[in-house]
């Protein structure tokens, strides 16, 4: 199952919304808050701190 990506009507110099453009996605968001609370993550680490999120992804 693909999901649409949505495209946000940014007006220029705001930073929220671009943000969003670019981080969008069911784990993006998830992914980067363990990378930003841990300094030294490595894949195994990351895989156990978010169990229900696959391989892939």
């Amino acid at each position: 199952m693909v999901q649409e990506r949505h495209i946000y009507d940014c007006q220029a110099g705001c930073p929220v919304e671009s943000t969003l453009q670019i981080i969008s996605g069911k784990w993006k968001s998830v992914i980067i808050y363990q990378l930003l609370q841990h300094s030294n993550l490595h894949f195994g680490d990351l895989t156990r701190a978010l169990p229900d999120c696959s391989r892939r992804i």
